[in-house]
């Protein structure tokens, strides 16, 4: 491997500046992931209203579940042309398309006249945040050094969670300064202004060296790297690139390989089990939660779920400053125990008819460990565990995985909801579902989650090929 041109390997020092600037302007994928999905949390109870849509019902055309959940088919079908397109236009102009789709969602949900036009252009946002959620974690993983990739993913989650909130923040001032039947077309059209800003962004980022080396470009992607991590570091990258391409033709049923299959059984599993473990479909359907427990008006429920979201921004960082130094096998495994009291937890309040703060707080302590470990962890692991030729396709599948799941829990957590109230006269059951699936979380990742802590992505995706 030769040096960029008039530079030694003395000159040319790692700059983590650089690498952190790079990783956050992918990030803002994440934070527009964030935001355009629980925009709907603010919006969700005056579309209710406005289009008179039926809780009991799976309709396209009055469906509250399939209205709210809208979004997330489109997140299903993101992944499919994610995986083809990141590795046929690079990651970089992934990201572009992802934004330009969030762009046409934003201006048509905000002005339509039917609730069939809105479903289908929040499908469409949908498939946006399904080729974000693979290009923008794959993008970082691809440009950080090993030693800070853990903080550098996270920081995808830290902006999903930070969109998440925002979202809910914007919400509640639309809410109040604004009548109830526009108030949802101003939640939905406040997206424009972050997706205009991403946009620039993205411009000022280079496109992933493992993608450059990929497509046969060796200086542009050793360029990309000794801005990185210096040249000493990027010469032995590249060398390790190189060798781990040769590993895999880079077809698709390869995936399916001996080695390989371990790790997409993996990746499925850490999917599901981000979606299944409670804190997705709370956080969707959070001012709902909320009504159902006491809350009278609209606008202080959709206040109240500031709070948790704030708590969740709180512990990403948390989660952010213990990745790389405890682990991510430590974190995921306590996490998931966490996760079946926390969740058991707000059933029984509910159940008990607890109304107020100590609900708040309940919601709140779902939350951290979906921060720290269930979610975060879920998509940093995945941008990890395959080869550099195969890791397009296997983040699409990992990433349909997620969107299929968290499609059908939200679709479905209306009615749920309903059938618990006419069982038990109460939604509070509801909430044990999830207390057993992160049971079996917990004793499946002692069995199936490995240490990617301190590891090159070379030499985790080498790990499984020896299996």
């Amino acid at each position: 491997m030769t040096q960029p041109t008039g530079q030694t390997a003395q000159e040319v020092r790692p700059n983590k500046m650089y690498a952190f600037k790079i990783a956050f302007i992918a990030a803002v994928g994440g934070f527009l992931f964030g935001y355009d999905l629980n925009i709907m949390g603010g919006a969700q109870l005056y579309l209710k209203d406005y289009f008179e849509l039926d809780e009991n019902s799976w309709s396209f055309s009055n469906g509250f579940g399939f209205t709210v959940s809208s979004a997330m088919m489109g997140c299903v079908l993101g992944p499919i042309a994610g995986g083809w397109l990141c590795d046929k236009i690079g990651r970089k102009k992934s990201l572009m398309l992802a934004a330009t789709l969030f762009g046409v969602s934003a201006i048509w949900t905000a002005i339509p006249k039917s609730i069939e036009t809105f479903n289908i252009f929040r499908i469409i946002g949908g498939v946006g945040v399904g080729l974000a959620s693979v290009a923008s974690p794959m993008y970082i993983a691809e440009v950080a050094p090993v030693r800070l990739r853990g903080r550098m993913v996270t920081m995808n989650q830290l902006a999903i969670v930070v969109g998440s909130l925002v979202a809910i923040i914007v919400s509640y001032f639309i809410a109040e300064g604004f009548a109830p039947e526009v108030s949802w077309r101003w939640m939905f059209g406040s997206e424009l202004v972050p997706i205009a800003l991403f946009i620039i962004f993205l411009f000022m980022i280079p496109e992933s060296p493992r993608w450059y080396a990929e497509k046969n470009r060796h200086r542009e992607a050793l360029d990309v790297l000794t801005k990185v991590d210096g040249a000493e570091a990027a010469q032995r990258e590249m060398r390790e690139i190189a060798g781990s391409l040769n590993l895999v033709q880079g077809r698709f049923l390869e995936v399916f390989s001996p080695g390989i299959r371990f790790a997409v059984g993996l990746g499925v599993f850490l999917a599901l089990m981000g979606q299944l473990t409670g804190w997705s479909v709370i956080a969707f359907y959070m001012p709902t939660i909320f009504k159902l427990a006491g809350v009278a008006e609209t606008t202080s429920a959709i206040r109240q779920a500031i709070i948790p979201n704030a708590g969740n921004l709180v512990f990403t960082f948390v989660g952010i400053a213990l990745v790389d130094s405890l682990g991510r096998r430590p974190l995921y495994l306590a996490c998931s125990v966490a996760m079946i009291f926390s969740t058991a937890l707000l059933g029984i309040l509910i159940m008990m008819g607890v109304q107020g703060w100590p609900i708040v707080l309940a919601v709140t302590m779902c939350a951290w460990p979906h921060a720290i470990g269930m979610g975060a962890l879920a998509w940093l692991i995945l941008s990890e565990i395959f080869p550099t030729r195969l890791r397009a396709r296997g983040m699409m599948i990992g990433s349909f995985a997620t969107w299929v799941t968290a499609w059908l829990a939200s679709f479905s957590f209306p009615v749920l909801f309903s059938f618990s109230e006419k069982l038990t006269q109460s939604a509070g059951p509801t909430f044990f579902i999830f207390s057993c699936v992160c049971i079996f979380c917990f004793f499946a990742a002692l069995k199936i989650v490995p240490e990617t802590k301190g590891r090159s992505l070379e030499e985790i995706s080498a790990s499984w090929l020896k299996k």
